[in-house]
């Protein structure tokens, strides 16, 4: 969730210099992350399956935010980190 806020951050601010043709397609990804984090929040039942709704926009604004990065071993970094948490979150 940290990486997804991180990468908002740069996202939002990457809207403002893109060519008005792409604006949309910012606009829309905004749009869905936005209902997508509402209906996390507003879940009746907390069990992870609310989490399925949030995927595809963290998908798209943290690769975005990977590509764009200038600093290689920043973003080995944060590639690495996932799967690890990935894989600890298989074994635990």
């Amino acid at each position: 969730m940290t990486i997804y806020i991180w990468s908002l951050f740069h996202y939002f601010r990457q809207v403002g210099e893109t060519k008005k043709k792409r604006k949309s397609r910012f606009v829309l990804v905004s749009v869905a992350s936005l209902v997508a984090f509402s209906l996390v929040i507003i879940a009746p039942e907390k069990n992870g399956t609310e989490l399925v709704f949030m995927f595809v926009p963290f998908a798209i604004i943290v690769a975005n935010y990977l590509e764009r990065v200038p600093v290689r071993w920043f973003r080995e970094a944060i590639v690495s980190l996932l799967i690890i948490a990935f894989l600890l979150r298989l074994v635990l």
